[in-house]
């Protein structure tokens, strides 16, 4: 199957990057994303093409102490936490004795910010964190042959497989089957099939097999080992002791399992070997497989809660084979669905009734289960990270009901006196992919009732820690003037949070709809500071600028600093005199301090009407033309080429003027014949 290279984006500024930027960027960079999202395959396609990098499970990480590879690829550190309660400090230690080689991590959300993210930082301040994006739709169709793409679209939506595209493997497979599926296919089906067809073949390093096995025996030895391993928190068994691992393994149908069995499935393609030990290919099959034994066994819903889950709700390191349960078998719905409806993050396939069913249940845990309420409240790191995984799935979507029937749960089964933070960010969130006129006047409605107590405060936080934002512009709006009317004097501009929000503002309610007012844009600019023009003033356009310009105390709104990025952004748009207007107006205006290179203008963008202008300008204000003439990168070949285009002798004036500045220019004078015909005259004069 074709590689395609994965893209990445940085968690505090955005970028989206490549691998190799990943590696770069810092000693230590880790990478974010759930089961499946295509971390290891990335990390092992760059190994097989990068022989100074060596890739290891973070359970070898003390077996190996010296590397002389230099960069060290860890993988799925959160899976190693199940059999290797010490890997956090071991990796510190490792890190630490190893500071001249580069680390890349990867791990799943929650894992990261719970047990690792707070101690890696502390080591490294310079520490990146990435999230890995999803192939798109056009990545996917590089995989696909031409005439197969339209098919592959039209079999992924009549069957509602959209969200298994971020599954790196489902992709490989589906690409390579699709035709192969009848159109009732579903999410169970497709690993069903990926199982049997790895199951069937030898693994590498493994002699076949003699004896013939019945295929659904092999998958259920292998489903009661999965499951074996799961709830002892093994992430790999050793084939020195398979006797034992037999006997602990759940029977079949009544039957003990016996060594022989487990070395007739661990000669398959399902698992890898290492040395004397094994592993499942794949986390997420593993996973499967586990819930597919708890299956066929009509584990009732109780003893399903004493294996996976604590009084409150599943083990989040269980999480996995209760979704992968609850897509096998909808019997059980309604009891896991009023024990922890966020298991349902991922089920593909929820009726009318069930996402009825499931909203009500959320809205309920929300507001009264304490756990919840502190797990998920809208301004913790937790909180962050929970949102970030549930973000997108189906506790948000309920694409079954129409935006009325929504409404009037909300309206049913929120005790609204008061609001809770939690509550709140749960329905901003669900109005960010449900949305809703009715919701929307709703939550503003609560939000009015308590404007002057505590408690909207903590509402407020949590959007500018979040940075809570929803598709729909006229929201947007509506909650930045709420926010100015009621909160703005609470912070300024050395608040970092509110800076990030205001800029995420003037990204939604300018950049993605270019409606909005001038006074709202002078806010947001008055509460940005000069470091972050960067991530604003580019967008801006040139229309709004000149309103700055002719904005009366502009002066008292802004520093020398900003005002040179409406400069940048005058002479990159090529608004020429405009430009020089606000040079003679401001006499201090010039290139000081736009060191980033993406900030500077190249002297081959200068046009004939700018050059021009300048060459009219009267001696006196020659200090004009070198001002403006700061914006652009000037260097030797740079200013050979502007003499090329704009000849000495035809604008000796203006050339003997930038000599005075730039001394390069002056040697160039002294070879022109016109430059000593002038100092001849100037003689005679």
């Amino acid at each position: 199957m074709k590689f395609i290279p994965r893209k990445f984006k940085n968690i505090e500024s955005n970028d989206i990057v490549d691998f190799e930027e990943v590696v770069n960027s810092s000693n230590i960079s880790v990478i974010l994303g759930e089961p499946a999202s295509g971390k290891t395959y990335q990390l092992k396609e760059y190994t097989q093409n990068n022989k100074n990098s060596i890739l290891l499970k973070s359970r070898y990480v003390i077996k190996n102490k010296t590397q002389k590879k230099h960069i060290l690829l860890f993988d799925s550190i959160d899976e190693a936490l199940i059999s290797y309660p010490n890997i956090k400090d071991d990796l510190i230690d490792y890190i630490e004795e190893n500071q001249d080689k580069k680390f890349i991590i990867t791990c799943r959300y929650l894992e990261w910010k719970e047990y690792f993210e707070k101690e890696l930082k502390d080591l490294d301040d310079e520490l990146k964190i990435y999230e890995i994006i999803a192939l798109s739709k056009k990545e996917i169709d590089n995989l696909l042959k031409e005439e197969d793409r339209k098919f592959f679209w039209k079999f992924i939506d009549d069957n509602h497989l959209e969200s298994l595209l971020k599954n790196i493997m489902i992709i490989f497979h589906l690409v390579e089957n699709f035709r192969s599926y009848d159109n009732n296919s579903n999410y169970v089906n497709i690993y069903e099939r990926i199982v049997k067809e790895y199951i069937t073949k030898i693994g590498e390093d493994r002699e076949e097999e003699d004896t013939n096995r019945d295929l659904d025996e092999l998958v259920l030895i292998a489903s009661s080992l999965a499951t074996y391993m799961i709830l002892n928190r093994l992430s790999f068994i050793s084939s020195t002791n398979l006797k034992k691992v037999a006997s602990e393994c759940y029977k079949i149908d009544g039957k003990s399992i016996i060594a022989d069995d487990l070395t007739a499935v661990l000669k398959t393609a399902l698992f890898e070997k290492k040395g004397d030990e094994f592993t499942f290919f794949h986390k997420s099959i593993q996973e499967y497989l586990t819930a597919y034994f708890i299956n066929y066994k009509k584990l009732d819903f109780e003893n399903i809660k004493k294996l996976f889950a604590n009084k409150l709700r599943f083990y989040e390191e269980f999480e996995e084979v209760i979704i992968y349960l609850t897509n096998m078998n909808n019997k059980l719905f309604n009891d896991i669905v009023n024990f922890d409806p966020f298991i349902f993050r991922r089920h593909l396939s929820l009726t009318k009734e069930q996402q009825k069913q499931l909203l009500i249940s959320v809205l309920d845990k929300v507001q009264n289960e304490e756990w919840m309420i502190n797990s998920f409240k809208g301004t913790g790191i937790r909180s962050q990270s929970r949102w970030r995984v549930l973000n997108g799935s189906s506790i948000f979507k309920y694409c079954e009901l129409t935006d009325k029937e929504v409404y009037e749960i909300i309206i049913n089964h929120i005790d609204k006196n008061p609001i809770s933070v939690t509550t709140f960010t749960y329905l901003i969130k669900l109005l960010e992919f449900k949305y809703s006129k009715e919701v929307e006047d709703f939550l503003f409605l609560q939000l009015e009732k308590i404007s002057s107590s505590e408690q909207v405060i903590y509402i407020i936080n949590g959007f500018i820690q979040t940075k809570t934002f929803v598709k729909e512009y006229s929201f947007n709006k509506r909650l930045f003037s709420f926010i100015v009317d009621n909160f703005i004097d609470r912070y300024n501009e050395h608040n970092r949070k509110f800076q990030e929000f205001m800029i995420t503002f003037f990204h939604t309610l300018y950049v993605k709809n270019n409606n909005i007012d001038f006074k709202i844009i002078q806010l947001i600019f008055r509460h940005i500071s000069e470091y972050d023009f960067s991530r604003v003033i580019p967008y801006l356009e040139v229309k709004d600028i000149e309103k700055f310009f002719n904005y009366e105390s502009i002066l008292s709104i802004f520093n020398t600093h900003h005002l040179e990025w409406f400069m940048f952004i005058l002479l990159k748009n090529k608004k020429y005199k405009e430009a020089i207007k606000f040079l003679e107006e401001n006499h201090f205006i010039e290139r000081r301090t736009l060191y980033h290179p993406n900030f500077i203008l190249s002297f081959s963008e200068i046009d004939k009407e700018l050059f021009l202008l300048l060459n009219r300008r009267e001696e006196k204000n020659y200090n004009i033309v070198c001002r403006a003439l700061s914006f652009y990168h000037l260097s030797e070949e740079n200013i050979k080429g502007l003499i090329k285009k704009y000849p000495i002798e035809d604008f000796l004036d203006f050339y003997i003027c930038l000599s005075k500045f730039f001394k390069i220019i002056l040697h160039l004078l002294k070879k022109n014949e016109s430059y000593y015909i002038y100092l001849e005259n100037r003689k005679k004069r």
